[in-house]
């Protein structure tokens, strides 16, 4: 896999009066894959630009109009008893009847009193990827921005894809509602995030056919899209989404710290 290790960044700093002061890994796994635990609330419809704001925090939009499809608000619960609010955002961009990006956002609220992850997320460190920054990974804190494949037909471990499989089922029931055309394999940077102060994460999703790279329908093995067979134009769409994505992770942290953020450039 190709991967990349960046020096550790500085991050903030707050959990739950009923959240222990260590999250075991298997919970906060579990937290992570919460999404797929219960079906998407009903798409709203309501369209935004620039930035919006979950569970306190600002989020950074790509340049152009995200028509909201599902949000939610929920509490996770602790084995241990109590729990704490979590939000859900699912967004996607169209143009010409094509299905060209997704958002996912997944936040806690503020937490209220401090916390302790004994491991970073999956998130962190998929099976899949093209390139993975790891800022930090440590017991009280990770920051880390992973730009994968995400394969709808193919990706059926949390593991895989564990971000972009909790917005799926949202997007593919407003694509076929809306008869949008998809891709055979999306391109995501994951952006995970998380302190004393709370839990962030946000996926970018851009269909690469979208931007002028043909759809290639191989087997994975062979597909132009697999990290070990990149080359040409399609190395040279990775090589831009990388670019994005280091961009787009400065406005997400600043995000995270409760900074303004603005609007993303243009992919």
């Amino acid at each position: 896999m190709r991967g990349s290790l960046a020096p550790p960044a500085a991050l903030s700093a707050m959990l739950p009066a009923a959240l222990p002061a260590a999250l075991p890994a298997a919970l906060l796994a579990a937290l992570l894959a919460l999404g797929g635990a219960a079906p998407p609330a009903a798409a709203s419809g309501r369209d935004t630009n620039d930035s919006l704001t979950v569970a306190a925090r600002a989020v950074p939009l790509p340049t152009g109009a995200w028509r909201m499809v599902a949000e939610r608000r929920e509490t996770f619960r602790l084995r241990s008893g109590g729990g704490y609010p979590v939000s859900r955002r699912t967004l996607i961009q169209e143009r010409g009847g094509q299905l060209v990006g997704i958002v996912g956002v997944v936040a806690s609220e503020p937490f209220a009193r401090p916390v302790r992850a004994l491991t970073a997320p999956e998130t962190c460190s998929p099976r899949l990827f093209y390139r993975a920054i790891r800022l930090a990974l440590g017991a009280e804190n990770h920051d880390c921005v992973v730009l994968a494949p995400f394969r709808p037909g193919l990706d059926r471990l949390e593991a895989d894809a564990p971000q972009a499989k909790v917005v799926w089922p949202a997007v593919a029931a407003e694509a076929r509602e809306r008869g949008l055309a998809l891709p055979a394999i999306f391109t995501c940077a994951y952006h995970s995030l998380f302190d004393s102060s709370g839990w962030l994460e946000v996926s970018y999703c851009w269909n690469a056919e979208a931007f002028g790279l043909p759809r290639d329908n191989r087997d994975w093995e062979q597909n132009g899209l697999n990290p070990y067979n990149l080359g040409g134009p399609r190395q040279a769409f990775i090589d831009r989404a990388v670019a994005w994505m280091e961009q787009a992770h400065a406005s997400v942290q600043r995000g995270f710290r409760g900074e303004s953020v603005g609007t993303l450039p243009p992919f």
